[in-house]
C-alpha cells in the first residue's frame, strides 16, 4: 500500500522585528576646496605688465602684519612706490606658513633700481623672480 499521506501544517512565519528604518544618508554638504598658500594674495592684486621681477619688502608670519608693513612702506616712501600694486603671497617655509610682501615690477632693472633706493634709506628689499 501506498505511504499514508499526512498533511503537516506549514511552520509559522518567524515574525520579524518592526521594520526599523535606517536613516537616510545626509546629503553631501559643499564645502570651498583649501586655499593653497602660494596662490593667496592680498587685494588690491597687481594689474600691471609684470615681468615677473619684483622687490620683495619682507615676510612675516600675519597677512596682518604684512599689510601692516605695507602701509608703513608706502607712507615712508610715498614718491617711489605710494601708488604701487602690492602682493602678499603666503609660502610654506620649513613647515611655517610666511606672507611675503612684493611689489611686481616691469623689469628686472626696475626691481634692482627700487631694492637700491630702498635699501639705501634702510628698508629690507630683495628682488625675486618667480
Amino acid at each position: 500500500p501506498p505511504p499514508a499521506v499526512t498533511s503537516v501544517p506549514a511552520p509559522a512565519p518567524a515574525v520579524a522585528p518592526p521594520a526599523t528604518r535606517a536613516a537616510a544618508p545626509a546629503p553631501p554638504v559643499a564645502t570651498a576646496p583649501p586655499v593653497k598658500p602660494a596662490a593667496a594674495k592680498a587685494q588690491p592684486q597687481a594689474k600691471t605688465a609684470s615681468s615677473g621681477f619684483g622687490a620683495q619688502l619682507g615676510a612675516y608670519s600675519s597677512r596682518q602684519k604684512a599689510e601692516s608693513e605695507w602701509q608703513v612702506a608706502a607712507k615712508r616712501f610715498k614718491a617711489q612706490i605710494g601708488s604701487a600694486k602690492h602682493l602678499i603671497l603666503a609660502s610654506k617655509v620649513k613647515g611655517k606658513v610666511l606672507y611675503r610682501l612684493q611689489l611686481p615690477q616691469a623689469s628686472q632693472a626696475k626691481a634692482r633700481a627700487l631694492c637700491a633706493h630702498l635699501k639705501a634709506k634702510g628698508q629690507s628689499c630683495v628682488v625675486y623672480h618667480p
